[in-house]
């Protein structure tokens, strides 16, 4: 038995095919410039749909267990006719336990794309960006006992 909260289509395909017949049937099936599959190719709303369904993450990385990064396949073209499309998208996403700072620059920021190798580049520079942003446990305690000897060393100055 299948379980469903909301009543209504299961899908977008099931939407689309609610829409046959109706006056805007047809737009379902006409290229407009505003979906693209992976490698730029244009696609109907009908093809979007099928594709998109398919799974739309390309990268996706976990650091320290509390930063999440993705790189996901938008399929709709996010320049809005002012650049090159844009159907990719890099997003981070950090958890409570990140320090203040950190969130402050790196929370919810974005980054879009107009290919998939670009993407991937962007994905693995932002890992990177956001470890050297967040420095591991071991790293912060060697700051620490610099700069404690540091402290100390100019009391005995003093």
């Amino acid at each position: 038995m299948e379980m469903r909260l909301v009543d209504g289509p299961a899908s977008m395909l099931d939407e689309l095919a609610d829409l046959r017949g109706t006056p805007h049937g047809d737009i379902w099936d006409r290229k407009n410039g505003t979906y693209f599959w992976r490698d730029g190719t244009e696609l109907t709303l009908r093809q979007f749909a099928a594709a998109y369904e398919g799974g739309h993450y390309i990268a996706y990385h976990v650091v320290r267990n509390a930063a999440r990064i993705s790189t996901v396949w938008l399929g709709i073209d996010h320049s809005f006719g002012r650049s090159r499309k844009q159907i990719f998208e890099t997003m981070v996403f950090l958890d409570r336990r990140v320090p203040r700072q950190v969130r402050r620059v790196w929370d919810e920021r974005q980054w879009r794309y107009s290919t998939e190798v670009e993407a991937l580049a962007g994905h693995d520079q932002i890992v990177l960006q956001v470890r050297q942003a967040w420095p591991s446990k071991v790293a912060r305690r060697a700051e620490r006992r610099r700069l404690q000897r540091t402290l100390r060393a100019q009391r005995r100055r003093l």
